[in-house]
């Protein structure tokens, strides 16, 4: 099981600001733009997370492979169910 205790978002910005402070390497490339060419960045991202606002916070469609090997073993994947929607609260 897949559990997760991301803080309560109900703002397409805040989601940004999450993506920003949890991310490493978007933190990076951010860093490799121009102030002007992050402004748009962002401008373009917070014009697609609005797709996935709702009324009870953002809510995103996602799948999960859980991949599990042992010791010596091959890779055994599980697709998730296809379809399924993260919604983070």
């Amino acid at each position: 099981m897949l559990t997760s205790d991301l803080p309560r978002i109900h703002q397409v910005e805040d989601f940004w600001t999450l993506r920003c402070e949890m991310s490493e390497k978007l933190r990076e490339k951010i860093a490799m733009l121009s102030k002007e060419q992050v402004n748009e960045a962002k401008r373009q991202v917070l014009e697609a997370f609005r797709e996935y606002s709702t009324d009870r916070g953002m809510s995103f469609p996602a799948e999960v492979l859980i991949v599990s090997r042992t010791k010596n073993g091959p890779a055994i994947a599980e697709p998730s169910d296809v379809g399924k929607s993260l919604t983070v609260y």
